[in-house]
């Protein structure tokens, strides 16, 4: 059953079974789950599995039906995929386009605060992780990321205070 496949994508991808999220997103879909709503649950677990370039053929094209949001977050993940594969002159191309679709979108924030920390200019990195933890508080990557920051800079308190926050909300 189609929407029994669906929750089991949604459900393994929340708690890290990234090759069972894939399978069960691709099944899905082949069940009759809009492309639109099945392509971020696996571009998330092939990003989970390290599998980029997959990932960026799976969306190279985004489905037409696919919310502004929904958009944003794709090409969201296509930037992180690229700065996987240390092109961050294409993920910044892939994060600006998703910033113009919808720039409150967290992983668009996220996005565009890892350019930030990669060239340390850390304060846009930092404006720009708070405005996506004020959003989504559970935004385990922004948490960790922001440890990051932080640790580079020195803030050793700060930054276990934001790796403890990125482990307790990390659900796997």
């Amino acid at each position: 059953n189609r929407d029994a496949r669906w929750l089991l994508a949604k459900t393994s991808l929340e708690l890290g079974e990234w090759q069972k999220a894939e399978r069960d997103a691709l099944l899905a879909m082949g069940l009759g789950i809009p492309r639109a709503e099945a392509l971020p649950v696996l571009a998330r677990a092939l990003l989970q599995q390290g599998n980029t370039d997959r990932l960026l053929t799976e969306t190279s094209t985004l489905p037409n039906d696919a919310s502004k949001s929904t958009q944003a977050t794709m090409l969201s993940l296509r930037g992180a995929a690229l700065l996987l594969k240390s092109d961050a002159n294409e993920a910044r191309i892939q994060f600006e386009r998703a910033e113009g679709l919808d720039p409150d979108n967290p992983d668009v924030l996220l996005g565009m605060a890892q350019l930030h920390v990669l060239r340390a200019d850390f304060e846009p990195a930092r404006t720009l992780l708070e405005k996506a933890l004020a959003q989504t508080p559970d935004l385990a990557d922004g948490w960790s990321l922001l440890g990051d920051l932080e640790l580079e800079q020195g803030n050793f308190e700060a930054a276990e205070n934001a790796y403890d926050k990125a482990i307790s909300a990390r659900t796997y």
